[in-house]
């Protein structure tokens, strides 16, 4: 009965709710299949993970086994273990499951477990291998030969007693490591961050668990990776704490994308070790691990697939719901209709808005989509017809994609905000839109009056009504009056400033009170007066039925909950870029702009920044003048509020990046091989390595230099040893003809050896990165072909652009840039490069500004795929999802364009 009641413990376990935290607006967090696993199979998926760590054979007295794991009752389990023979120092097994992918980069990652209850630990981290370093560090200059790698520990835990104390029962335990090699191969530097005391550096955290210790029940732990410098932690869906990567050698420490490990070890810290007894007994001995998921971030309205065909099957693991995160607003004026809402949905939805008015018919609706994901957004929606004055309720639910009303998963309550402003304060009432004065007092009906007096004039008297204005604006006055038909004129004025005239007619009949005095008058604020004032024939009665005051549009837009929208670059120069946005001749707020240096805003934009403008009422556009060139801003914008509810709109920000710059200036740039592969005796070895040797291997490698717009002015090769080690010369000759590819390879076309470009006569070492130094001078064209020989020694290989814990060989170019002038805009596409070439999962884009657009389309056109990550002058392109073939990258500013092509593997 026991194992009864357990197994459906863990069941009930799997059913409950987790999430990552609410997203930005405008955008949704998707469950990406690939690093995600409900564990509720027979068996570890093999398709995402393996059950053995790549390079690493564990950290002794325990190693990875990996009969250790198994996956049963909805949890992946590591039931850790005496070995029955010892491996050297290795006497206690222990289990390590790693993703088979290491694309994983930024979003958010949890895992749901729990722990054993011995001096072992549970662990879920990601990871990526050693790689060199390109270019200069703060701490070595640029040597070539120093590596680095990325560990995210994002919970350590231990369930069992050592004498570390109970923190890492009750806490959880999270780091940052930048581990580091530096170029005279001394051991490798962890450079950490965390709340870890043993191998972080110990900072404050609200990291306590949630109820239970990790051994006594599952708890979830989680990550926010935002960007290379920034990580936040979350336990049991409690924010945990931030942390800023330790930036001691670059500035971007947490660049590239890693690998998801879950890992049951020992840590010579965690003494004593687990005793015989204790790896033996199954009640304390086991990891459990519920889930895992992990989430991408991307724009509200972009599907995950371009192909629905490649679109996996995930697991309901929200709880759909749709709510408002501010209240909605339904602008009578304007007819719009502004919802801010946050949904969770397990497929694509529908989302439908509704607007119902007082009486519960609904006057407007509005389908959108609700595509799969936790999302937030707000949409302003056109209403076509007319809103009259009243009140009205906004709902919006979702639904399955074509649903009815029978149909609906969840809906919002009915909250709403009238826009401000839409009303008029008269004393006693206050009605939206319009205000009546009838027979001496303010009424809130809508209908004509039917002849009763308001008042009397006669002879050149007047009568005067006292309103008092809330918010400064246009308005259309309309009086209607009676009389017997014997000439003369009203007319309607406020301040001494008359409005229009009506003139009675002589027709000795009663005039229709239906026929109003009406025109259209500017109010202030306050108090103020509307006088009607007869002139004509003495001694006749006119006789007022009613007055209607009506607002026009909104003057000064003062609803500060409304920001700009629609903001867009419109133009850059040298030392200036202009902004366009969505404006009409009804909003004369003004619009002010700040610049602050790329990274620099710390969300206060009374910090300052290097420069202000604004834009004049009724303007559509705002430039920023006085920058500097070829430099990257964020851009601050908003709306300062007037009239009768002063301050400002929210901030909507933005970056740009200038034009021109120093023409002298050279730049340098890293290309990975497109093709590379080596012959032997006439037979073609396209795999991980590239073999040399004296008369029996020849290497061949081939780059890109299509996006070179200038004169070279440096070469280097750059290659990493690995597989065998060696000595010799090697010679680099350039080839002479580009007609080969690492498939095709072979005596019948292979380039024939030309100019010596550069060669090195060393021992190479396993794991050492070589430089060879090339001469410039016959480099040219849009492809380079390179014919590797050695001409002494014995044979060594290095790593090929298929080698997964390796550098590619390198082409690291220097060159002069052609670009005209410091107002050339088209410079973004003169040094435009995209790397490597074929790609498997990201390319890399330099010389791309950030004001630019990217898209990705297939060979007939069609686009199929926008997912990037923007840095300063570097964009990385996710292709993982493509299909293998012929691609290009189009990239867009202002009138320019230049058109990228790369192959998919």
């Amino acid at each position: 009965m026991k194992n009864v009641f357990l197994i459906l413990f863990l069941f009930s376990i799997t059913l409950s709710y987790a999430q990552p935290p609410e997203p930005k607006n405008g955008y949704r967090w998707v469950l990406w299949d690939q690093y995600s696993d409900e564990f509720n199979g027979t068996e570890l998926d093999r398709s995402k993970w393996r059950d053995s760590f790549q390079g690493w054979k564990g950290r002794a007295p325990a190693k990875f086994d990996p009969s250790t794991i198994s996956v049963q009752g909805g949890n992946m389990q590591i039931r850790n273990k005496k070995l029955a023979t010892p491996d050297g120092p290795y006497t206690i097994g222990g289990g390590a499951v790693q993703s088979l992918e290491k694309t994983a980069y930024f979003g958010y990652y949890e895992c749901k477990f729990k722990a054993s209850r011995i001096a072992m630990s549970t662990t879920f981290w990601m990871s990526n291998p050693k790689r060199n370093i390109i270019g200069p560090t703060k701490l070595s200059g640029d040597c070539a030969k120093d590596k680095w790698s990325q560990e995210l520990d994002i919970c350590e835990s231990i369930g069992g007693s050592f004498n570390g104390g109970s923190k890492f029962r009750t806490q959880m335990n999270f780091n940052t490591h930048y581990r580091y090699v530096d170029c005279n191969g001394a051991p490798e530097k962890f450079y950490s961050a965390g709340n870890n005391a043993v191998e972080g550096n110990g900072q404050q955290a609200n990291a306590d668990l949630v109820g239970s210790e990790s051994w006594e029940d599952f708890h979830t732990y989680g990550c926010y990776w935002r960007n290379d410098k920034v990580v936040d932690f979350y336990v049991d869906d409690n924010f945990a704490g931030t942390v800023n990567v330790r930036r001691d050698v670059v500035d971007s420490p947490f660049s590239k994308p890693m690998g998801i490990n879950m890992v049951t070890e020992t840590y010579n810290w965690a003494k004593p070790y687990p005793s015989n007894a204790q790896l033996a007994n199954n009640a304390i001995n086991t990891s459990y691990y519920d889930w895992i998921r992990s989430y991408r971030l991307i724009p509200i309205f972009d599907p995950e697939f371009q192909n629905t065909a490649n679109r996996p099957t995930k697991p309901a693991i929200f709880e759909e719901e749709i709510k408002w995160s501010n209240t909605p607003v339904v602008d009578i004026a304007n007819k719009k209709v502004t919802v801010s809402y946050v949904y969770k949905a397990n497929l694509d939805r529908d989302l439908v808005i509704h607007v119902y008015d007082a009486n519960q018919n609904e006057v407007f609706s509005k389908k959108i989509s609700a595509l799969e994901g936790f999302g937030k957004n707000q949409y302003v929606a056109t209403v076509n017809s007319s809103l009259p004055a009243g009140n009205y309720t906004v709902v919006a639910d979702i639904r399955p994609v074509g649903g009815s009303n029978a149909q609906v998963i969840a809906k919002t309550d009915g909250s709403v905000t009238p826009p401000n402003p839409t009303s008029i304060a008269i004393p006693g009432t206050i009605q939206a839109e319009k205000f009546i004065i009838k027979n001496g007092e303010v009424k809130t009906e809508n209908t004509p009056g039917g002849g009763q007096n308001l008042g009397f004039i006669k002879n050149n008297n007047y009568t005067e009504y006292d309103i008092n204005v809330a918010t400064a604006g246009s308005y259309k006055l309309e009086a209607f009056v009676s009389s017997n038909g014997v000439g003369g004129n009203i007319v309607a004025s406020v301040g001494g400033n008359n409005l229009a005239t009506l003139t009675v007619p002589v027709n000795n009949e009663w005039h229709n009170y239906n026929t109003p005095v009406s025109g259209n008058l500017n109010l202030a604020s306050g108090v103020q007066k509307i006088r009607f004032t007869y002139t004509g024939s003495t001694g006749f009665l006119f006789n007022f039925d009613r007055a209607v005051l009506s607002l026009n549009t909104p003057v000064g837009s003062a609803d500060c909950s409304v920001a700009p929208s629609g903001l867009a670059v419109s133009s850059v120069t040298n030392n200036s870029v202009t902004f366009s946005f969505d404006n009409t001749t009804n909003d004369t707020r003004t619009f002010e702009l700040r610049a602050f240096p790329q990274g620099g805003f710390n969300g206060d934009i009374n910090t300052g920044g290097v420069g202000f403008a604004a834009a004049a009422a009724g303007s559509t556009t705002v430039t920023m003048s006085n920058l500097q060139a070829d430099t990257s801003y964020d851009f601050v914008f908003r709306a300062l509020c007037s009239g009768g509810t002063p301050g400002t709109t929210a901030l909507v920000t933005s970056t740009g990046t200038t034009s021109g710059g120093n023409s002298t200036t050279p730049e340098t740039i890293t290309l990975a091989p497109i093709n590379d592969t080596y012959l032997q005796g006439g037979s073609n070895y396209n795999n991980t390595i590239v073999r040399i040797e004296k008369g029996k291997r020849v290497g061949y490698l081939m780059y890109d230099l299509s996006g070179i717009n200038g004169t070279i002015t440096d070469a280097k090769l750059r290659f990493t040893v690995t597989g065998d080690a060696g000595n010799g010369n090697l010679n680099v000759n350039l080839g002479n003809s580009n007609n080969w590819n690492e498939i095709n390879l072979s005596n019948n076309n292979k380039p024939a050896s030309g100019t010596l470009l550069g060669s090195i006569n060393k021992t190479y070492t396993i794991g050492q990165t070589e430089t060879v130094d090339l001469q410039t001078s016959s480099i040219s064209g849009n492809s380079l072909s390179l014919v590797l020989s050695a001409t002494s020694g014995n044979d060594f290989a290095f790593a090929a652009k298929e080698n997964s814990g390796s550098t590619a060989p390198q082409l690291v170019v220097t060159y002069q840039s052609s670009k005209s002038g410091i107002n050339d805009v088209n410079s973004f596409g003169q040094k435009a490069l995209l790397f490597p070439n074929p790609a498997k999962d990201i390319i890399q884009l330099s010389g791309v500004s950030k004001n630019a657009t990217v898209t990705i389309s297939d060979i007939s056109g069609k686009l199929v795929r926008v997912k990037m990550k923007s840095e300063k002058n570097a964009r990385e392109l996710n292709v993982s999802d493509l299909k293998s073939g012929m691609y290009f990258v189009i990239i867009k500013e202002n009138q320019n364009k230049k058109v990228l092509r790369f192959s998919k593997k």
